[in-house]
């Protein structure tokens, strides 16, 4: 179940009554379950930048974000210390940094690239 400041700041700015929060999270937890429906196999077949970001507390098991990132040909992976899957609530500032850094036109794939250079 989400945390409580979730339901009253969904309440703060959604036009639907605050009760309609529990619709929210019962489709919610319906997504968990069964989406997204794309195989790590399907991820090789995309051709844009991919940022992954995460917490290392976070819900998405690490083994699975490694096979993720193994797959995309422009994949590249954040895991944020002290985060969970709630990482844009708790570090918001971290996050906008690494969006933006993310959306450089003049990033670089480092020194001694070993995945990228395989793409």
């Amino acid at each position: 179940m989400p945390p409580r400041f979730m339901a009253d700041a969904y309440a703060e700015v959604s036009p639907d009554p605050p009760e309609h929060w529990e619709v929210v999270t019962a489709k919610s937890r319906v997504l968990h379950t069964a989406e997204p429906a794309v195989t790590v196999a399907q991820l090789g077949g995309l051709d844009v930048p991919v940022l992954i970001l995460c917490g290392d507390d976070d819900e998405v098991r690490l083994d699975h974000l490694a096979q993720m990132l193994e797959a995309l040909p422009d994949g590249e992976l954040a895991v944020v210390p002290r985060a969970t899957h709630g990482l844009v609530v708790e570090q918001p500032d971290l996050v906008a940094q690494l969006v933006e850094a993310f959306h450089a036109t003049d990033k670089s794939d480092g020194v001694a690239p070993r995945r990228r250079a395989r793409h």
